[in-house]
Order: C-alpha cells, then structure tokens, then sequence
C-alpha cells in the first residue's frame, strides 16, 4: 500500500529473547539486572 520503508535483512545471528529465557538464565538474569535497573546495589551483581 505505498509504504516505501523496506525492512533490513535478518541476520541468521538475530532473534528475539524473551524474559523467560532471561529470568531463567542465571548469568543473563545478573546481566539485566545490572544493566536495567537504577539500583546502585545491583551494579555489582555477578552470576555465581
């Protein structure tokens, strides 16, 4: 219908993570936490 915005290729190393796999993953779930959150307590999390 006229859009004339075309998409960029999908890289076969590209795909959407979910938060179960985050939540689930221990050294992601640090990695969020650290990263996402503005807690100054958190900025030193580590997986164990």
């Amino acid at each position: 219908m006229g859009n004339s915005k075309q998409m960029p290729p999908v890289s076969s190393h590209m795909r959407d993570v979910n938060s179960k796999e985050i939540f689930k993953d221990p050294k992601l779930c640090s990695q969020f936490l650290r990263d996402n959150m503005n807690i100054p307590q958190l900025k030193q999390v580590q997986p164990e």
